[in-house]
């Protein structure tokens, strides 16, 4: 019961963990293009700490953490018990990065532009002007460089790619020939 137990949360997880880390990577990304150029020493990763709140924040490093949890108390039950929890946690990763989860950056770029319209709503709620109109601003950036890559079928970028993109650079993923659906 233990084994089933460990190999369904390994299973769950492991899609979690395609759609984190593409969340993660995008938020990245977007938080990077967004940024001026000029305030590179200052915020190396961007706006992307003002992109992410909520959920999705905390994804792409809890799911792994609990993956890695599941795979010590699979090695509990039996030592073999680990590895064919492993196996399924990757071959899930696999097959959700492959069929069921979002791929294209537009997908994202539009999931984060309604979760700050949601947080900008929230600020002015709680009558906190000036995060409510930080959140606005950067919500009708978003929405620009969500304009530029509505339908174009590119993908949201791995981890590395994320990484390596420069500040201020909106048409960046155009100039990778590999992220085209």
């Amino acid at each position: 019961m233990l084994l089933l137990i460990a190999l369904v949360l390994a299973l769950l997880l492991g899609c979690l963990s395609s759609y984190g880390s593409r969340w993660q990577a995008t938020s990245l990304w977007a938080g990077k293009a967004l940024a001026p150029p000029e305030s590179a020493s200052a915020m190396p990763r961007g706006i992307q700490d003002a992109l992410m709140q909520g959920p999705e924040s905390w994804l792409g490093l809890v799911v792994p953490l609990l993956a890695v949890g599941t795979g010590v108390a699979a090695f509990w039950i039996a030592w073999w018990a680990s590895l064919l929890v492993w196996f399924i946690y990757g071959l899930s990763w696999t097959l959700a990065d492959r069929t069921f989860v979002p791929r294209t950056v537009d997908w994202y770029l539009l999931r984060l532009h309604n979760a700050l319209a949601n947080r900008a709503a929230d600020y002015e709620k709680n009558n906190d002007a000036l995060r409510a109109d930080a959140a606005l601003s950067i919500r009708e950036s978003l929405w620009e460089l969500y304009q530029i890559y509505q339908g174009s079928s590119i993908l949201a970028p791995s981890m590395e790619r994320a990484r390596a993109a420069p500040l201020g650079e909106d048409y960046d993923l155009f100039a990778d020939p590999d992220t085209k659906h």
